[in-house]
């Protein structure tokens, strides 16, 4: 067990925003508070952590429960909220010290290839976009003088 870590972290915010309200004209008419946009009520993120004196390796997965993305057609009337659902990552990195001035790295971001997904109030009916953070491999090699 030596050489072996954990690390933890939990935030919790309450963020709000007052934006205009419109006539179906365009001219404003009032103000609306509502969440602030990209921020999370809720996220956390858990890392584990091995180390020797040549050879390291970490995990880690980051939890972030749905937010409110942005307002769509900000031109038109009131606009329509877009919401995120929650997003998790998982990600890994090693690293190997082959002499005292090469290094092997590998790191790998997103391997569970997890989507994000936007939608219109109700999830289940109105999906606006899917996309992808894409799954990324990377293979490194350091030299130090």
């Amino acid at each position: 067990m030596n050489g072996l870590g954990f690390q933890a972290s939990y935030t919790q915010l309450e963020a709000s925003q007052v934006n205009p309200l419109f006539s179906a004209t365009g001219e404003a008419i009032g103000t609306m508070e509502e969440p602030m946009f990209g921020v999370s009520p809720d996220s956390y993120n858990i890392k584990v952590m091995y180390e020797t004196e040549k050879f390291s390796a970490n995990w880690s997965y980051v939890y972030r429960e749905a937010f409110k993305q942005r307002n769509e057609a900000r031109l038109f009337a009131n606009p329509l909220a877009i919401w995120r659902r929650p997003e998790t990552s998982i990600d890994v990195q090693f690293t190997y010290d082959i002499t005292d001035q090469v290094t092997v790295t590998l790191d790998a971001t997103n391997i569970t290839n997890e989507l994000y997904q936007e939608y219109y109030e109700e999830p289940d009916l109105f999906n606006f976009y899917t996309g992808n953070y894409s799954r990324t491999v990377a293979l490194g090699i350091r030299y130090s003088m």
